[in-house]
């Protein structure tokens, strides 16, 4: 008996997106995989982004919400309305290249107890294409390299490890078995960045996941990208991997985490100096309070720095 195909559902997030909207819609419209659920979330949009997306409908879902300042809030009303198996995610600003879709499902059909897919990606400014991100990360490719494949299943937890140095995903490049997001609830709102990371080392840690050596996504540069605005970056970069050292249990993992945190603490402070950017002075000794809390309080023993 054949099995029907399984729904995939895409939920495309976007706030004051009418530039690339339509490309980001088209790029999911036409992959060659077809049995798919579009939802376009608009987090509050002031420009044309929403009317652009209805264009589209009924091809397409579209919800709107107040501004959350972020991407987790979006993405997870997104993920709650979904009707897929899988389920996969894509900012406004970039694009799927056609096959994305359908290359993962077959990597999962090889790989059935992962839980996820993460693809390659590159960068692109101007059209013009970056390198794969894989490639920039070393570990990674040795461990592609040493199994002689283009994908890769990793065990419990050794994904996890290795984010921790080599963060090689984007919110846009995994394709989720629907039921993990839910068993992990989505997206942790009190992040406005870094939740993409949040998310997958919570799930790396307790679950398989697949590596797969395909570009198979594009991301955007601009001047509006939250990873142009580097104090933001650094504050959440640091707030996410404190929030993950509260729950680390794992020895190796909590003292790659410390001293990610630590010397990601002493960037921010020295950019802070640099910039002279008062309002994050309070939010820079906030973190440093819990950390500092974090290392007297709770295995304080497996971290000598």
């Amino acid at each position: 008996m054949i099995k029907d195909p399984p729904l995939v559902s895409i939920i495309i997030i976007a706030y004051n997106e009418e530039r690339y909207i339509s490309t980001a819609i088209e790029s999911v419209l036409n992959q060659t995989y077809k049995n798919i659920e579009v939802i376009v979330v608009d987090d509050g949009s002031t420009d044309s982004t929403v009317s652009i997306a209805r264009q589209y409908e009924p091809r397409v879902k579209v919800i709107s919400q107040k501004n959350s300042g972020g991407c987790s809030a979006p993405r997870n009303t997104g993920l709650n309305i979904a009707a897929g198996t899988y389920i996969g995610f894509l900012d406004a600003d970039d694009f799927y290249l056609s096959g994305k879709i359908e290359h993962q499902l077959a990597v999962f059909s090889k790989c059935p107890i992962s839980v996820a897919v993460i693809s390659n990606y590159c960068n692109f400014e101007a059209n013009v294409d970056s390198a794969d991100h894989f490639s920039s990360c070393s570990g990674l490719m040795q461990i592609l390299t040493t199994n002689n494949a283009n994908f890769f299943e990793f065990p419990k937890g050794d994904s996890a490890n290795l984010m921790i140095t080599e963060n090689f995903t984007i919110a846009s490049t995994p394709l989720y078995k629907a039921e993990i997001l839910k068993k992990f609830h989505g997206f942790s709102e009190s992040l406005k960045s870094c939740e993409d990371f949040h998310l997958n080392y919570r799930i790396a840690r307790e679950h398989k996941i697949t590596v797969f050596n395909e570009v198979l996504s594009k991301r955007r540069l601009h001047g509006t990208n939250m990873s142009s605005n580097t104090l933001n970056m650094m504050r959440y970069y640091c707030q996410s991997r404190i929030d993950l050292l509260n729950g680390e249990t794992d020895s190796d993992r909590r003292l790659d985490l410390h001293k990610c945190i630590s010397s990601h603490l002493q960037n921010y402070c020295k950019l802070i100096m640099r910039k002279i950017a008062f309002k994050h002075v309070g939010t820079y000794f906030s973190l440093l309070k819990r950390y500092c809390s974090l290392r007297l309080n709770r295995h304080s023993t497996d971290f000598n720095g």
